[in-house]
């Protein structure tokens, strides 16, 4: 009995170990503050991107961008899924229009902080934006992030 009890534990252990790398893992990639004027349609989005091996269920999180003291936030619905190594581009409204002292926050469905960008500026509508690079390092630092081409949905590169 104690020994199956210990083998239970240490699976429990092991799957707990692996949904927090995962959530972990998990990140802001590119961030659209400043979308084309010449598409009344056009959106503030983020790119949220996943480099891990395995799919995270992303159901009932929230991107939060944050212009003080305005904010505005995307819930992704129950049962999203960002695939290994894939992508998840969340739109907000198009009235949105804060392409200065912005930042957006990632947060689980518990409300744990995931992810958080710098205050970014992007005053210029010429189709670059914010974006991790090299694709989806993550050192919590200013210099993680480039203002390069869109790459909506795709790593980010430079061209």
């Amino acid at each position: 009995m104690r020994r199956s009890m210990l083998i239970v534990l240490s699976l429990m252990a092991g799957i707990l170990a692996a949904s927090s790398t995962a959530l972990c893992g998990v990140v802001i990639n590119e961030i659209a503050l400043n979308p084309s004027a010449n598409d009344p349609l056009a959106a503030e989005w983020v790119e949220i991107y996943n480099p891990g091996p395995d799919n995270v269920d992303i159901g009932g999180w929230v991107v939060v961008v944050q212009a003080y003291p305005w904010s505005g936030s995307m819930e992704m619905a129950p049962g999203t899924v960002i695939p290994a190594n894939g992508y998840k581009v969340v739109t907000g409204d198009p009235r949105w229009t804060h392409e200065i002292n912005a930042s957006a926050i990632l947060y689980s469905a518990s409300g744990e902080e995931i992810d958080r960008t710098p205050i970014l500026e992007d005053d210029e509508d010429e189709g670059s934006n914010w974006s991790r690079y090299p694709n989806g390092v993550d050192n919590d630092r200013l210099t993680d992030w480039a203002y390069i081409t869109a790459t909506k949905g795709r790593e980010n590169v430079l061209r």
